[in-house]
């Protein structure tokens, strides 16, 4: 399939409204408690919430970052008293995480921001067929995007 001009000049101004959209919005959700909390400690932190057995290795993989980012983002975690490594129970010559109280409050908060922000974008669908399509269609991109 060919891609017409008109199609880049029309999603790239979509684009460009949606972020703009979007940055107003988290400005507005978003405390002073997210900043300089980076998008792989927010992952990280949300792994480990969801998953307390998980090994670092399987953070990584899933993340899909090397093991030197992934251990600089462990580290950053540390010192902010968000996180803690721990001997693995499932696997004890690898190394787990537990979310500190600060941690869990912080990987919480992120989730009432993520769902705020989730429903806004699925709530402006009229249909359960446009948000199937639409979920369809962004993994489509998502996937297709290498």
């Amino acid at each position: 399939m060919e891609i017409k001009k008109e199609h880049i000049k029309m999603l790239d101004s979509l684009m460009h409204l949606f972020y703009k959209r979007m940055n107003n919005f988290n400005v507005e959700i978003n405390s002073t408690y997210f900043q300089g909390v980076t998008s792989i400690e927010i992952s990280i932190l949300g792994i480990v919430g969801e998953s307390p057995d998980v090994i670092l290795k399987e953070i990584g993989e899933q993340l899909q970052v090397p093991a030197s980012t992934l251990t600089n983002a462990v580290d950053r975690l540390e010192n902010r008293n968000l996180l803690m490594r721990s001997i693995s129970k499932r696997d004890r010559r690898s190394f787990g995480l537990i979310l500190t109280d600060e941690g869990r409050k912080l990987y919480q908060e992120h989730e009432k921001a993520e769902q705020i922000t989730w429903n806004k974008i699925l709530g402006t669908l009229e249909s359960d067929e446009e948000v199937e399509l639409f979920l369809s269609l962004m993994k489509k991109i998502a996937e297709g995007i290498k």
